[in-house]
């Protein structure tokens, strides 16, 4: 899971309760604009290493997958990135969510504009 302020409060949920977590930082991986064809690999490869440990994996996404036209996207949307850093995290979550025991979460961590739908 990501290292970020939700990551770190899910990570210390999980610890409570006698499991391990193991925080992905993503620095590196944020990096999408000036280089996106590597930081799709980044989130690629990260999260095939990952899911290659054979652990149970969350994958703090995010609603950047999405291309903004519906306010009614759920875990069952497609993803539809419009950006880089969307496209890189579609390729992570494609590849966690091969993995039998995983989730993602898409968060919203913006607040919307006042007037916009949330």
């Amino acid at each position: 899971m990501g290292s970020g302020f939700v990551g770190r409060a899910i990570a210390a949920r999980v610890e409570q309760h006698g499991r391990t977590a193991v925080l992905a930082p993503r620095r590196q991986l944020i990096a999408a604009p000036e280089n996106p064809q590597r930081a799709g690999d980044l989130h690629s490869a990260v999260a095939a290493n990952l899911a290659a440990c054979g652990r149970r994996l969350v994958l703090i996404s995010t609603d950047n997958v999405f291309d903004g036209s519906s306010a009614d996207n759920d875990e069952a949307s497609p993803g539809a990135p419009t950006n880089a850093y969307g496209r890189a995290k579609v390729a992570a979550e494609r590849t966690i969510q091969a993995c039998a025991a995983s989730t993602v979460l898409r968060v919203r961590l913006g607040v919307p504009a006042i007037g916009s739908p949330v």
